[in-house]
């Protein structure tokens, strides 16, 4: 009996963080999930949604989903006409699980939460080029172009990134 209860003590605790991690993830996938869904609607009403109910209601996101994140925390989300975000509190020590997956993090502490708060801009904003630089790990050496149909740069002489207008 004795052998038992310390490798039931030993195990517990590593069992429980595993499962506390599975959760954070599925929250960062959760949060991308409503981002995406949400420069969809943007693409299609040239708005953000002003709640996930506006996300659900019209499609993009599952009708079904609860909206609560896998603590049981609801996610939040705001906008300015230029950017859209989300945020989502976790138990401490989580939220580098988050900041590593969705996009713009930043954190604050909240009691024994963390709360994870993602930004992305408006789709064809100067802010995607800039998020696009920074996930393909590129530096823009070269001069930024805009002009009446596109957006781009280039580096030594070479097209990195064009984009339609």
């Amino acid at each position: 009996m004795a052998v038992i209860a310390v490798l039931t003590a030993a195990v517990a605790p590593v069992a429980i963080r595993a499962v506390e991690t599975r959760f954070a993830e599925r929250a960062a996938r959760e949060v991308s999930q409503i981002q995406d869904a949400a420069k969809w609607y943007f693409v299609d009403t040239k708005a953000w949604p002003a709640s996930l109910d506006v996300l659900k209601a019209g499609g993009y996101l599952n009708p079904n989903w609860s909206g609560v994140t896998p603590f049981g925390q609801a996610y939040s989300v705001s906008s300015t006409p230029t950017a859209f975000t989300v945020s989502v509190p976790v138990p401490a020590g989580l939220e580098g699980v988050l900041t590593q997956v969705v996009t713009l993090p930043s954190t604050t502490a909240a009691g024994a939460n963390v709360v994870v708060t993602s930004t992305v801009p408006a789709p064809g904003r100067e802010a995607s080029l800039t998020q696009f630089i920074q996930r393909t790990g590129d530096r823009m050496s070269g001069p930024l172009i805009f002009d009446d149909t596109t957006v781009g740069f280039a580096s030594g002489g070479t097209t990195r990134f064009g984009a339609g207008l």
